[in-house]
C-alpha cells in the first residue's frame, strides 16, 4: 500500500475547497503576482514524522490563504468565508483516491489547531492549521531496523533429511 503525502493532502484539500467554493480560483501551486481573486492558495509549511504505535503518525502544517473579491473592501465577506472554510476544515477529513492509491479507507487525516487570522490590507484571511496523519508504515515491508517482517521471510528449511 503507497504511502500517503502531503501532495495527497493537498489534491484533497483542492477538490473540498473546490467542491465548497465553486466560484472561487483554487491555487495549490507556487505563484507570486497576476492571480484573480477571489481566489485561495494552498501552502505547506513543515512536517513532523513520527509514531503512533506501529503507525507512521505526521503532523504537516498548511496555510490557506482567501483573498477577497475587492482589495479595499468586503471584510464582512472574510467572515463569512472564515465561517464556511471552518466547517470544511473541522474533524476528519476523506483522502480523495488517486490512480495509485484506491484504497482510502485505512489512513485517518484529521484538521487540528485550526487558527484564523484577518488582514485589512490585502483583504486576505490566513487558516493556520495541522492535518495529523496516521497510516500504516510505509510498503516497503520492513521494520524499524531495515529488517523484513516475519511474514515476509523466505526458508529453505529440510524436514527428515529432504
Amino acid at each position: 500500500m503507497p504511502a500517503v503525502s502531503e501532495v495527497d493532502i493537498i489534491r484533497t484539500l483542492t477538490k473540498k475547497l473546490k467542491e465548497k467554493f465553486p466560484d472561487v480560483d483554487v491555487n495549490d501551486r507556487d505563484q507570486k503576482e497576476g492571480f484573480e481573486r477571489p481566489s485561495f492558495f494552498i501552502d505547506w509549511l513543515t512536517t513532523k514524522s513520527g509514531k503512533a504505535g506501529e503507525f507512521d503518525a505526521d503532523d504537516c502544517f498548511f496555510e490557506i490563504v482567501y483573498y477577497a473579491p475587492e482589495r479595499y473592501n468586503g471584510f464582512l465577506n472574510l467572515l463569512q468565508v472564515k465561517k464556511k472554510l471552518q466547517k470544511v476544515l473541522s474533524g476528519k477529513l476523506d483522502l480523495e483516491p488517486t490512480e495509485d492509491l484506491q484504497d482510502t479507507e485505512h489512513f485517518i487525516m484529521e484538521c487540528e489547531d485550526l487558527e484564523f487570522t484577518g488582514n485589512k490590507e490585502d483583504m486576505a484571511l490566513i487558516a493556520d492549521f495541522l492535518i495529523r496523519l496516521v497510516q500504516q508504515q510505509d510498503a516497503d515491508r520492513e521494520d524499524d531496523y531495515g529488517y523484513p517482517f516475519m511474514q515476509e521471510l523466505d526458508n529453505n528449511i529440510k524436514v527428515n533429511g529432504d
